[in-house]
């Protein structure tokens, strides 16, 4: 780019000059006009102050001597005001006193005549780069303030929903009352010092002003008001995105900002809300589910000063065991024999280990957030869809204080989302139809949350009418899911897993809550997607029950494993998968349907290599054997023996996943580097089970 090019892209600033000389003045201006400067010339110091007043220049020149003032008072008048503009005098004689009385009057340069056009224009550069540096920082200000503000406003908001919810159930549950409104009241305040947040002020200042009266006890909240709590609470998320893209309201976003603040006008009068505001609209919903999108991006994860101190502690330990380790490197010729060396290595090593642990620990807990705070959009949804669809319904929850990694976090809420919708609208009746069946006349959703063994289970349970079997067949038969003929002899699991096939739905009409049989599909794809699985049971008249089996997934997946070779293979078997390791020369073999077994604990072990186990073709003869080992593998309650030619010790196993061009292998979970760059396949003891004992079924 050349100059001219970078100065054409520069933004033009206003230059004025008083002088009572008009050469000076039109020199100024030929010099400074052509190079992005709009210089404008004043013979009264009356018009140049106005002037400034109403259009703040980048600069003003004025001369030292004229008639009716002197340039020093020209820029004392000018500071009275205004603290900003840059300021020189143009003399033809500068002596040390003219020079400290024009510093304490405000003067930025004293410009010596004859003034060269060199001189002159450095000066104005200077000026300007000045300003545009001033400009760059205040923005840099306001972003950060902006940010700031966003990050604390949304995080107020975050849990307002349920909190406005509660005054449905408690009307003047005086906790939930004050904590709403210091919500309302610190995004009310924070806006005043944002640019482009005088919208969401002044909505925000109706909204704890009718809070306000609540905490009084001259209003009581009632159904109406709680939505329009509600729509308020969308509409603030969504103004939040507008701020921070710094853009005003679309039209849609301003209408309905303007029929909830009426609408909060009239709930301060004690008066019913217009009937459009009754209910949040659809121009409402679409707000609130661009502010969840806004959201559900990526920005990071808190993480305490707590957690920050341990890192900065064990980066400490870390430091010293490597000064430790190069100490022992370099003075390795003062160690009196190889068994003092290695048993220094052994200790530093044991410390390695604690620390990576310590590491590893760490990682996965500040990738943890509370699983509440990733459904806590789950009690509204059933609000929303039991108005929707005529039913009453309750939410009940347990366990969800639980950490969950963060991705697995946002899984779990979409997959909520499909679920408590399907539960409101398929399971649970309506009131009538729940009392005739003896039945309370409001349902009951729980969901209940617990990790145990490595697994996640998030459990989703109503107590409806379950799930009609025979509904669930005729839809399949009629999508071509599957034929009429083989329908009467699938099993309750088979049934069930038809619920989750793309498109299928048994819905009779499409309505704004269900009926594409998009939800159940999607909820399949996100559990698979993080290795998961679903199980349902449900029985009629008295309910159905989904439960999410997820494992716990880890920011670097390090397995305690045991280290076997099988011919040239390497195999990391995982710890926790492991029943037992037994010699072969202590088992006894034989055969039972053309398949090696031996005997565990009374029980018949199908046991063979690797190959083996998948085809379920046994070559070898049982007496060729006596030189391994078998590892016996355990998974929910099964066994299987994995013949290995020898154990070759313990490896704490860092699992790289099979790369996708590539693809899986069977029974295995990914590879793992070990010693001089050889390489372990890591096992997967659910899914080489799994696998095996299909074969045996086959």
């Amino acid at each position: 780019m050349s100059q001219n090019e970078g100065t054409a892209n520069r933004p033009i600033h206003q230059i004025y000059i008083i002088d009572d000389e008009p050469d000076i003045m039109l020199i100024v201006t030929e010099l400074l006009s052509p190079r992005q400067y709009e210089v404008t010339a004043f013979n009264s110091a009356t018009e140049l102050l106005e002037a400034i007043r109403t259009r703040p220049p980048l600069a003003v020149i004025t001369d030292f001597k004229m008639p009716e003032i002197t340039g020093i008072e020209v820029v004392r008048a000018i500071r009275e005001f205004d603290q900003k503009v840059r300021l020189a005098i143009l003399t033809g004689f500068a002596d040390k006193d003219l020079a400290i009385e024009s510093l304490n009057s405000g003067v930025n340069d004293l410009i010596e005549k004859p003034v060269t056009a060199k001189k002159l224009l450095d000066i104005v550069e200077k000026y300007r780069d000045h300003r545009e540096a001033e400009e760059k920082n205040e923005q840099n200000e306001i972003a950060e303030i902006r940010g700031i503000f966003l990050e604390e406003a949304r995080d107020l908001y975050a849990e307002i929903d349920n909190e406005i919810l509660k005054l449905e159930d408690v009307p003047l549950d005086r906790n939930v009352v004050d904590s709403l409104f210091r919500r309302v009241h610190s995004v009310k305040g924070g806006s005043g010092s944002v640019p482009g947040a005088q919208r969401l002020s002044k909505m925000s200042h109706e909204f704890e002003n009718a809070l306000s009266m609540i905490r009084k006890g001259q209003i009581t909240p009632h159904g109406g008001m709680i939505d329009v709590f509600l729509t308020a609470a969308d509409c603030s998320r969504q103004l939040f995105n507008f701020i921070e893209s710094q853009t005003q309201p679309d039209e849609a976003l301003e209408a309905e900002i303007q029929q909830i603040e009426s609408a909060l006008q009239a709930l301060q009068r004690n008066d019913e809300p217009a009937a459009e505001t009754n209910s949040p609209s659809d121009k409402a919903k679409s707000s609130a589910t661009k502010g969840e999108s806004a959201q559900d991006k990526d920005d990071g994860i808190l993480v305490p000063n707590e957690r920050l101190d341990d890192f900065m502690r064990l980066s400490g330990e870390l430091i010293v065991l490597k000064n430790t380790f190069d100490q022992v490197a370099s003075h390795d010729d003062s160690f009196h024999d190889i068994t003092q060396l290695r048993r220094r290595l052994g200790d530093l090593m044991v410390n390695l280990n604690k620390m990576t642990d310590e590491l590893q620990s760490l990682i996965v807990s500040v990738r943890k957030i509370p699983l509440e705070k990733a459904l806590s959009k789950v009690p509204r949804l059933v609000r929303q869809t039991a108005r929707t669809t005529g039913k009453k319904v309750a939410l009940e929850t347990t366990g969800l204080e639980m950490g969950v990694d963060k991705n697995l976090s946002k899984a779990l809420s979409q997959c909520l989302t499909h679920m408590v919708r399907n539960s409101v609208d398929h399971g649970i009746e309506a009131p009538e139809e729940r009392v005739r069946s003896g039945k309370s006349d409001t349902g009951t959703i729980t969901i209940a949350a617990n990790e145990s063994q490595g697994v996640i289970r998030v459990t989703v349970t109503d107590d409806g009418k379950g799930i009609n079997r025979d509904k669930v067949l005729r839809k399949a038969v009629s999508a071509g899911l599957i034929e009429d003929s083989q329908a009467q002899s699938l099993k309750d699991d088979e049934i069930f897993a038809l619920l989750f096939e793309p498109g299928f739905s048994t819905a009779d009409q499409v309505t704004d809550v269900s009926g594409r049989g998009v939800g159940m599909d999607a909820v399949k794809t996100a559990v698979e997607m993080h290795g998961g699985k679903i199980l349902v049971s449900s029985e009629p008249g008295k309910g159905s029950q989904f439960i999410l089996e997820i494992p716990v997934p880890r920011a670097v997946m390090i397995e305690k494993t045991v280290l076997a070779t099988l011919g040239q293979r390497h195999f990391a078997i995982p710890l926790d998968g492991i029943n037992r390791i037994v010699s072969c020369k202590d088992l006894q073999f034989f055969e039972v349907d053309g398949r090696r077994r031996c005997m565990l604990d009374g029980n018949a072990v199908i046991t063979g290599e690797y190959q083996e186990l998948l085809s379920m073709t046994f070559d070898r003869e049982n007496k060729e054997l006596e030189n391994q080992s078998c590892v016996f593998l355990r998974a929910k309650n099964r066994t299987i023996g994995l013949l290995v030619d020898r154990i070759d010790g313990q490896l704490e196993a860092v699992v790289k996943p099979f790369d996708p061009l590539t693809g899986d292998l069977p029974g295995l979970k990914g590879t793992s580097m070990f010693g001089s760059d050889r390489v372990a396949y890591i096992v997967s003891p659910e899914s080489f089970l799994n696998l095996a004992l299909e074969s045996t079924a086959a």
